[in-house]
């Protein structure tokens, strides 16, 4: 009987060594990812190569969060996690995700010409499917921003009426054009008799706690107050004026990590939506982008959605892995382009 208790006790005994062993062995590895990481931003930093804010997140718990460098030209207030960026081409995804928020619910369908909604533009516009625009195969060109002294979105709209022809048939060619995202904004719009900041608040930003997700009215802002300021290296601000309020989407590294996850959790809109917005058109182009950006499928499932934004001097990257369940932010107002370097860096370190 004794002896019996005497191996019982041994081998739990065993079982909690091995357990402590385990736990140890799981902290000195986070530790080390951790210091790994550190080092990696740190001597970038010192280098002069990164001003900014960086969440990593894996399995829902924060591996890595660190501000560095300066809010603002003056070096007077260091960053922190609360300061926001503006977010570049990443705020192409909201006007396609209440692009399809207003399919779900049967108020136009991906086919449906632009003109239907925007009769005043030319006669090109009966060419152009809501699609066309999702998948930046319309044929529209470029917004023309040295055009205008002080370009607002009127000044882009009447340019728009003043096009007589596109560059291509539309569903031909790829072409990365600001216009696209531009004219989704103005059906959802006219369907919704919206403004569509008004639209976004109330049914993005709100109802998925984005608190800190704003969209601003002009740059440079009148309220600079938690904003990050893009400066260049030798710490002269940009000083070049946007008065289009629909596209001046300004985030923190949280609350993108949070449009992401819930994004790609199907909490926003349906995972056959969200696969639709995923896909690539297959014409011919380069760097070819889906309206979320870079987008992998596997399997018939989304393996990695990333996006990458940049205005004057800001830049920001969203990495989201989701077979690792690993999401990387970098957010900056002053531009490197070593983003791609840092993420790949960081996966590599993670998944090694």
């Amino acid at each position: 009987m004794i002896n019996h208790l005497h191996k019982s006790l041994f081998i739990i005994l065993a079982f909690l060594a091995i357990g402590c062993q385990q736990k140890k062995s799981e902290s000195t590895k986070k530790t080390e990812v951790y210091r790994t990481i550190d080092s990696l931003f740190q001597s970038q930093y010192k280098n002069g190569q990164l001003n900014g804010s960086i969440l990593i997140i894996k399995n829902n718990n924060t591996i890595y969060e660190k501000s560095y460098g300066y809010s603002d030209s003056t070096k007077t207030t260091q960053l922190n996690s609360s300061f926001r960026f503006n977010i570049g081409s990443i705020y192409k995804e909201f006007p396609a995700v209440a692009i399809m928020q207003l399919k779900e619910k049967g108020h136009l369908n991906l086919d449906d010409r632009i003109q239907k909604y925007l009769p005043e533009l030319p006669k090109w516009s009966n060419q152009i499917l809501i699609k066309h625009l999702l998948q930046y195969t319309s044929g529209l060109p470029r917004v023309n921003w040295m055009k205008h002294e002080n370009i607002n979105g009127n000044d882009v709209y009447t340019d728009l009426l003043n096009l007589e022809e596109l560059n291509s048939n539309p569903g031909e060619q790829y072409l990365y054009t600001n216009n696209s995202p531009y004219l989704l904004i103005k059906i959802i719009e006219r369907i919704t008799k919206m403004n569509f900041n008004s639209y976004v608040k109330q049914n993005v930003f709100i109802p998925y706690n984005l608190k800190d997700t704003s969209i601003k009215k002009s740059y440079p802002y009148n309220d600079r107050s938690l904003m990050a300021i893009p400066f260049d290296s030798n710490y002269q601000e940009d000083t070049f004026p946007i008065h289009i309020s629909s596209i001046l989407f300004c985030s923190t590294p949280k609350d993108m990590y949070s449009w992401f996850e819930q994004l790609n959790t199907f909490k926003i809109i349906s995972e056959e939506s969200l696969l639709i917005l995923a896909q690539k058109s297959n014409v011919s182009g380069n760097n070819i982008q889906s309206p979320l950006g870079y987008t992998d499928i596997k399997d018939g499932k989304i393996s990695e959605h990333s996006h990458h934004g940049s205005s004057g001097n800001y830049e920001s990257l969203v990495r989201h892995y989701n077979v690792s369940d690993l999401t990387i932010i970098i957010m900056t107002n002053q531009k490197h382009n070593n983003l791609h370097y840092f993420t790949e860096q960081v996966e590599k370190i993670i998944n090694r």
